[in-house]
């Protein structure tokens, strides 16, 4: 999310001050997430050595702390007390796990979509191999129309 509006900027936001938001910002940017965003974003070719580029990136991620992107909010409340991440985590789960119609439902349509692609892959293969003659100029399908998953 910070590298997007480093790259793209924010949409503007609120003016109504979050008090508390901030006040969770600035305490994990000082307890080492600055340090590592900005090695970050240097890596990643964003922001270079020049001075002010330490400014940018907190603005970056404060901006996307403001305007939630991509969950941001939550992302920092995890990192700020993993161990109440973990418990909601695990609790999560529990009740997925109460109602396993739920999770087996969606498992069996992943694998029949999966099967689906498969034998689409094969059939494209086989209209490839056909419709390319190579039959004709001596080749083998060998490996083409066999798939090996």
């Amino acid at each position: 999310a910070v590298a997007d509006g480093l790259e793209y900027g924010f949409p503007d936001v609120s003016l109504v001050p979050a008090v508390a938001l901030w006040w969770r910002f600035r305490r994990s940017w000082r307890s080492g997430l600055g340090d590592e965003m900005v090695r970050h974003c240097r890596r990643i070719g964003l922001v270079g050595d020049e001075g002010g580029s330490e400014r940018r990136v907190r603005a970056a991620t404060w901006r996307a702390l403001r305007a939630d992107v991509d969950g941001s909010r939550a992302a920092l409340d995890a990192a700020l007390a993993p161990e109440k991440s973990a418990r909601v985590g695990e609790a999560r789960l529990a009740e997925a796990l109460r109602h396993p119609a739920r999770v087996t439902e969606q498992l069996v349509t992943l694998r029949v979509v999966q099967t689906l692609t498969l034998i689409d892959m094969r059939n494209y293969r086989r209209h490839v191999w056909s419709l390319g003659a190579y039959a004709e100029d001596g080749d083998t399908a060998g490996g083409l129309l066999r798939l090996e998953v």
